[in-house]
């Protein structure tokens, strides 16, 4: 209860209280009809004591004259308490916005890790001590440039071995070669026995296997060679340098990496009440303003019940780097030229939505059902345009209550309007260019 009513109230219950005490002393003497209780109804004021004490024999009609007054002063008391009851003649000041015609989307809100749409880990085919360096963290790279480079004098000198050995098993593979013609020709004269010619066909094979084995070590001697100079696989910044000159590299081991980040990836986990809305090709924006689209949606879920979504952005000022947390929205429907209202006029009764309409002076309480929420404003088809909303001070209202509005007079305030995303150009930092706004 409010201050200024509340010693009000205190007087009118003590005096109903008073009307209830003396109507229950003054009924129960009437009742008794005692005559030495007359000196104590002498002392009631009135109207509470109509009788004399000369005239006991009137005493009957004088207790409903008394009933009369009791209920007289018990309405009296009511209606004071009605009157000043806050809910039925109090003026209560609220703040109020009109509802306007405009454009709202319905989105689902995410956060999600930046990755590079094409990445590439360089690593060494082969072992050998790094010789040289060719790039440093940042650089811009292309396909097939040389970014280490391995001593190569032991490689060298097997493609020189594995050369010489061909060179061998191919004179060797020669001469068995004519000796089998030799053996085949004493074969057909019946001079040389089927055992003979036999082992001669065996060595003849077997050189030209050796011939295509020391071929083979020559061909792999040469790819060894070729990679002692490390090259970048695709076009992109190179990152991630993890050696030293001098240092001694087996293969597999990491040197670094090179990215491609004109073009990224944001991977976005949507729990599993959105993820039916979003399909593929769904058009989404991140926190400084830059579209995209949705790439991929994974058809299994994690243990959160959460689904991994892939959304594809353009990255020409490279504003997105890799492992950057960015917030952002997906858009799942849009409603253009309908009623919008301010986030603040709404109110959840139990996960019912309500709101209070100011009409002809009072506040009515109504239902309404949502059908998009973004950037501070609502659209429900239960509003219509120019419908004036409570905004502030709903907590203090009843349905009925009237009221005095003092409407707002800022448009960001009645649409509830988010402030202007900068987008930041390739020759402004992204730290110079100011916060950007949350998803």
């Amino acid at each position: 209860m409010k201050r200024e009513y509340f010693f009000p109230f205190v007087l009118s219950f003590l005096s109903v209280f008073r009307n209830y005490t003396n109507f229950r002393f003054t009924s129960s003497l009437i009742r008794r009809g005692a005559s030495h209780h007359l000196p104590a109804l002498a002392q009631l004021k009135p109207p509470f004591c109509q009788c004399k004490r000369s005239d006991l024999h009137g005493i009957t009609e004088n207790r409903t004259i008394l009933n009369k007054s009791i209920f007289c002063r018990f309405f009296c008391a009511f209606v004071f308490l009605f009157v000043f009851s806050p809910s039925t003649w109090a003026e209560f000041s609220v703040e109020t916005s009109a509802v306007k015609i405009g454009n709202i989307k319905s989105v689902i809100q995410f956060t999600g890790e930046v990755k590079p749409s094409e990445e590439t880990h360089i690593t060494a085919d082969v072992s050998g001590i790094v010789k040289k360096i060719n790039v440093e963290n940042g650089q811009t790279v292309k396909t097939g440039d040389s970014l280490f480079e391995l001593e190569s004098e032991r490689y060298e000198i097997a493609v020189r071995q594995s050369e010489a050995r061909v060179e061998r098993i191919e004179q060797e593979c020669s001469e068995k070669g004519r000796d089998f013609q030799r053996k085949q020709v004493l074969k057909e004269k019946n001079v040389l026995t089927e055992k003979d010619f036999d082992l001669s066909t065996r060595e003849y094979k077997q050189a030209q296997l050796d011939i295509k084995s020391a071929k083979a070590q020559l061909e792999l001697d040469k790819f060894n060679l070729s990679k002692m100079i490390i090259r970048s696989k695709i076009t992109g910044y190179f990152t991630d340098l993890n050696v030293f000159l001098g240092q001694s590299v087996n293969a597999g081991n990491r040197l670094g990496k090179v990215i491609a980040i004109d073009k990224v990836y944001i991977y976005a986990k949507i729990p599993e009440n959105f993820i039916n809305k979003i399909k593929n090709d769904q058009s989404c924006i991140i926190s400084y303003g830059e579209e995209g689209k949705v790439e991929h949606i994974n058809l299994y879920g994690d243990e959160s019940r959460s689904f991994l979504v892939k959304l594809s952005f353009e990255n020409k000022n490279h504003y997105l780097k890799p492992n950057m947390f960015e917030k952002g929205e997906i858009t799942i429907s849009e409603f253009r030229n309908v009623p919008l209202a301010p986030i603040e006029a709404l109110m959840d009764n139990s996960g019912i939505k309500e709101v209070f309409i100011v009409e002809a002076g009072k506040a009515k309480r109504k239902k309404i059902s949502i059908s998009g929420i973004s950037d501070g404003k609502f659209y429900s088809p239960d509003l219509k345009e120019n419908d004036v909303l409570v905004i502030s001070g709903m907590d203090k209202l009843e349905d009925g209550s009237e009221v005095k509005s003092f409407e707002v007079a800022s448009e960001a305030k009645i649409l509830g309007n988010s402030p202007e995303i900068k987008k930041p150009d390739s020759k402004e930092s992204p730290l110079e260019s100011g916060k950007t706004q949350g998803g």
